[in-house]
């Protein structure tokens, strides 16, 4: 009987631990969206309520205290929307482009706005098949801008082992003009600067990269 009950509050212990991490995890994402704007890495769900295998942020936000994550955050929530003229980005650098790019000069071109972050398991996923749309696509007139808040050094130690194909503006602060709250998140963006897309680009269930790959052929295949 006592080693039943030993088992029991040991068992207790680890559940305790379990949920103070979560906690912890989940409040250290709130006050970097609602102190310094900075996203949060999102959560594909898939059909049914699964998630998905492969996103690392697993599990986030799901411990107490989601209802004052939703309200210190709700002024992030709303980006511009579909209809909507693109706000212009800004940049500190650039990689992978010869020279720096901006809405305005890629007017008349597809152009799919990115926001990603080197920390973030979600983009990771995604990167590949940004890779595959940019392949296949850029020789039809797609243009792709992936926006990172993150220096140039940091970007670069990241490719070594990603590769990214496609144009990547770092140290952007565009996040903020797009209020967007978590990543990855695309504005897909058509030849007269009007949001015609907006969504998660992860591909696979839970995510969007399907829908949206189907959206750049609907207007370049």
């Amino acid at each position: 009987m006592r080693n039943g009950t030993i088992w029991t509050m040991m068992a207790l212990m680890v559940i305790a631990a379990g949920a103070l991490v979560l906690t912890s995890c989940q409040e250290e994402a709130e006050t970097d969206v609602a102190t310094t704007g900075r996203p949060a890495a999102s959560t594909p769900t898939a059909p049914g309520g699964e998630e998905p295998a492969g996103t690392a942020e697993e599990g986030e936000g799901e411990a107490d205290g989601d209802e004052t994550a939703e309200s210190d955050t709700a002024d992030l929530e709303t980006a511009p929307e579909v209809g909507a003229l693109a706000p212009e980005i800004s940049v500190e650098g650039w990689i992978n482009a010869e020279e720096p790019q901006t809405l305005e000069k890629l007017e008349g071109n597809v152009v799919l706005v990115e926001f990603w972050a080197t920390w973030c398991p979600p983009c990771k996923v995604t990167i590949p098949h940004l890779n595959e749309i940019h392949a296949e696509y850029a020789p039809n007139g797609l243009k792709i801008v992936s926006l990172t808040d993150e220096p140039q050094d940091e970007v670069e130690s990241f490719m070594e082992e990603t590769p990214m194909d496609y144009p990547i503006g770092v140290g952007s602060m565009a996040g903020v003009d797009y209020e967007v709250s978590t990543i990855p998140h695309a504005f897909l963006v058509d030849e007269n600067g009007v949001i015609v897309w907006a969504g998660n680009p992860v591909p696979g269930p839970g995510g969007q990269g399907d829908e949206l790959e189907g959206k750049i052929a609907e207007m370049l295949g």
